[in-house]
C-alpha cells in the first residue's frame, strides 16, 4: 500500500466518522431536590469546608471531598428517577444495555472555585489503567450554590461522537460539541464513555461558600 492509497483510507474513514456523527446522550433535569432538601445539602457542604481537599493535576483542579453522608437526598433520588433517566438515555443511543439496576459508585463533592477546571475525559476510558471505571455507563452530577450567583463558567462542554468503535469503546469521540450551562438544583445525565470537560470557572473574589458544588457519581453495568 503506497501513500495515495493510505491518505485515501484515511479520508474515508474521515467521511465515515462525520455521516454517523451524532449529539451525545444527554440528560438535565432542573428543580431536582424541593427546595428546602437543596439547601440543606449545600449548606451541610459549605459547613465542611476544612475536609475538602484539592484534587490538583495536570488534567483538572478543583476542591474534592468523598463520600460525605450529608449526599444522601441526592443519591437517594438519583435512585428513585433512575428508571427515567436509563429511558431518556437508552432512547437517545447510549450503550446501557447491561445496566440492569441502578449500581452507583460512591459519590465525590468537587467545590470550584477561579480557574478550577476539568480538563477533556472519558470516565469509563479503557486506557486509564483503573480498573474500577472500566464498568462506568452513566455519569451523574448534581449541581448546587448560592443565589445570586458568583461565578460563570463551570459549564459542560459534551463532545458528539460517532457510532464507530475505537481504541476508547464503542464510539469515536467527534471534533464538534455542545455546551451545558451549570444551572443550580440540576442534575445532568450522560453516558460515561461520552468525551467531555468541565469548562473553567470565573469567579475572582468570594468566601469558599460562593463557590459551585457538584455532586459526582457513576452507574455501573451489572
Amino acid at each position: 500500500m503506497d501513500d495515495a492509497d493510505r491518505d485515501a483510507l484515511a479520508e474515508l474513514r474521515a467521511q465515515a466518522l462525520i455521516s454517523r456523527t451524532q449529539p451525545a446522550p444527554f440528560f438535565a433535569i432542573e428543580n431536582f431536590l424541593p427546595d428546602d432538601v437543596h439547601d440543606l445539602v449545600l449548606e451541610g457542604l459549605i459547613g465542611l469546608e476544612s475536609e475538602f481537599w484539592s484534587n490538583r493535576t495536570a488534567g483538572r483542579d478543583a476542591l474534592a471531598l468523598v463520600n460525605p453522608q450529608l449526599v444522601g437526598p441526592v443519591i437517594a433520588e438519583m435512585e428513585r428517577r433512575f428508571d427515567e433517566i436509563l429511558t431518556v438515555l437508552s432512547a437517545q443511543g447510549a450503550p446501557i444495555n447491561d445496566v440492569h439496576g441502578c449500581h452507583m459508585e460512591p459519590p465525590a463533592v468537587s467545590a470550584s472555585g477561579h480557574a478550577n477546571f476539568h480538563a477533556p475525559h472519558i470516565d469509563n476510558d479503557p486506557l486509564s489503567g483503573v480498573d474500577a471505571v472500566f464498568t462506568r455507563r452513566i455519569s451523574l452530577v448534581w449541581h448546587a450554590f448560592r443565589q445570586p450567583q458568583s461565578f460563570t463558567g463551570g459549564g459542560l462542554r459534551l463532545w458528539d461522537y460517532s457510532e464507530v468503535a475505537s481504541e476508547y469503546g464503542p464510539w469515536t469521540p467527534a471534533s464538534t460539541w455542545t455546551d451545558h450551562p451549570c444551572n443550580d438544583n440540576t442534575l445532568v445525565a450522560f453516558s460515561s464513555y461520552s468525551l467531555h470537560e468541565v469548562l473553567p470557572v470565573q469567579m475572582f473574589e468570594g468566601p469558599f461558600a460562593d463557590r459551585r458544588f457538584a455532586v459526582v457519581t457513576a452507574a455501573h453495568a451489572s
